[in-house]
């Protein structure tokens, strides 16, 4: 039988379930699964100054220590490789970048298929595309992505994620829905069947008809939020490379100036969309269609 690689990180327990879903509806083939652990670990919920602090490094990719079990799956030759990961920022989680620099994945992975199962807010394209990008450099054959995405409004999201990865709490409360993604929708994940031969064909053709798209409003607010958080996670990495007062202090006005950010991007994008809408619409199938299969 075919030998499959599953690699994944889970602090809130999404990409967990998608791993779950997935491995559940596989016939035929060997799972071989290996979890990322950050040392030190996350905490979960979040202290907001714990938080903030990845901010920079996440978008740098400055990258933590981590540990995976290598040593299970030594000898093993894989027929395709299998990566669960969430965005953080607009860019892949950093253990998952760390997974990205390790020797033993660059062999893995060379002349490969890759299958991402991506979960996210709803702003997941600039990240799915830094991924793609350098998995294609370390010699991927192919990528296919699935995301599974937090389904409600966007602007609930804003609230409701929030209060998540730092309350803990994630039920949902006066007007806001529950936050994450929903309990059904987890049940996407199994139609990613792989066949015996692997067929990359079958393989994509699911996952674009069942993978979480992006709306045209997020994805236009991404475009404007991702070259903020470049341009700030540069200057605050550069003035402050080290974790200090001053350093949570530049954190703070960068967290103001999300807030402001929001405040505006949210109808200027709206905008956009609404005087741009067949363009804006055909621009997001395209770019979103290219980052489901690459």
């Amino acid at each position: 039988m075919k030998n499959i690689l599953v690699i994944y990180y889970s602090q809130t327990g999404q990409s967990q379930k998608m791993v779950e879903e997935f491995v559940q509806a596989q016939t035929n083939v060997n799972i071989h699964k290996l979890r990322i652990d950050v040392e030190p670990k996350y905490m979960f919920p979040w202290k907001i100054k714990q938080f903030f602090r990845l901010f920079p490094l996440c978008v740098r990719g400055v990258t933590p220590k981590i540990k995976v079990p290598w040593e299970q799956v030594q000898g093993i030759e894989f027929d395709k490789v299998v990566i669960a990961y969430q965005v953080w920022f607009l860019s892949p989680s950093l253990p998952a970048q760390a997974l990205l620099k390790t020797p033993e994945l660059q062999v893995i992975v060379r002349g490969k298929t890759v299958l991402g199962l991506v979960s996210a807010r709803n702003m997941w394209v600039s990240a799915v595309d830094r991924f793609n990008q350098q998995l294609k450099k370390m010699g991927s054959q192919k990528v296919i992505n699935f995301v599974l995405c937090d389904q409600s409004p966007t602007w609930a999201t804003f609230v409701t994620t929030p209060r998540w990865l730092l309350t803990g709490k994630r039920e949902p409360f006066w007007i806001f829905p529950k936050a994450g993604i929903a309990d059904e929708d987890y049940l996407l994940v199994r139609k990613l069947k792989l066949t015996e031969s692997l067929n990359d064909t079958a393989l994509e053709s699911e996952a674009l008809k069942w993978s979480h798209k992006q709306l045209p409003v997020a994805y236009v607010a991404e475009k404007i939020g991702i070259n903020y958080f470049k341009l700030m996670a540069a200057f605050i990495q550069t003035v402050a490379p080290k974790e200090n007062l001053f350093k949570d202090f530049l954190l703070l006005l960068f967290r103001l100036g999300l807030v402001l950010l929001i405040v505006l991007m949210l109808p200027i994008s709206a905008i956009i969309v609404m005087l741009m809408a067949k363009k804006v619409a055909l621009t997001v199938d395209r770019r979103v269609n290219d980052l489901i299969k690459v």
